[in-house]
């Protein structure tokens, strides 16, 4: 019996990697989606007298992948903005102290 459970657990886990894919295709043109990996890793092996014996696949998460420097660079620029908007803010508060009334 041990050898159809590994069996059906690598069955199990190419499913849901190609529901993954499926999801990464159907959502091809979606604007802001990015794709999707199925991350797998080995089942805890069993002890036997012999050794250890293999208990198949399992899934262990699914990841959503990004791009590290986009997600920098949106961080840098996020930040610059909101500066930009403090200083702004701050220098529009001197200029209302300091400037001439209009008559």
């Amino acid at each position: 019996m041990g050898s159809l459970n590994t069996a059906i657990s690598g069955l199990l886990a190419a499913q849901r990697a190609l529901a993954t894919t499926g999801h990464n295709i159907a959502n091809i043109n979606t604007p802001g989606y990015s794709r999707q990996t199925t991350i797998l890793a080995s089942n805890t092996p069993r002890f036997t007298g012999a050794g250890y014996i293999g208990r198949g696949v399992e899934i262990a998460g699914i990841q959503r992948e990004h791009s590290e420097f986009i997600s920098a660079q949106l961080r840098t620029s996020t930040s610059a903005s909101s500066e930009s908007e403090v200083f702004f803010q701050l220098a529009s508060r001197v200029d209302n102290l300091l400037a001439d009334e209009l008559t």
